[in-house]
């Protein structure tokens, strides 16, 4: 179990996330999830839909916190393992987009869908691998 020193933390409550089992996350967090990759929702939205799609710490896959700090530390560790957590991450956000546009189908007075973009942060705010 995290700190509290840990999830008070804003870089580094995704490696604890990344830890956590799904029954473990508060309702109003978690979107979505799958063995490898887990959805929550981001804490800051930026947006009416702000979701961050991130990799399971996998220790028998070589995939730890640190190995997962950021994109270019996975992609020098192990390029193999870094496009199979690439194509999992890509996998789930598909998933979620189609979720979300579904929502705004469902939710919107006209059936208006728009736009989802999905990506990495450049320089990442958090120290965590995630795609939003």
């Amino acid at each position: 179990m995290a700190s509290s020193a840990q999830m008070s933390n804003p870089l580094t409550v995704l490696r604890h996330y990344a830890t956590m089992a799904p029954d473990a996350f508060p309702h109003h967090v978690l979107l979505y999830t799958t063995p490898e990759c887990f959805t929550v929702q981001d804490l800051y939205p930026k947006a009416k839909f702000h979701y961050l799609v991130l990799p399971r710490v996998r220790d028998s896959e070589g995939l730890d916190a640190e190995t997962l700090v950021n994109l270019p530390t996975l992609l020098n560790k192990n390029r193999k393992l870094a496009k199979k957590v690439l194509g999992e991450l890509k996998r789930d956000a598909e998933v979620v987009k189609s979720m979300l546009q579904q929502e705004m189908v469902d939710h919107h007075p006209f059936g208006f869908k728009w736009d989802i973009w999905m990506g990495f942060h450049r320089w990442p705010s958090m120290q965590y691998v995630f795609l939003l």
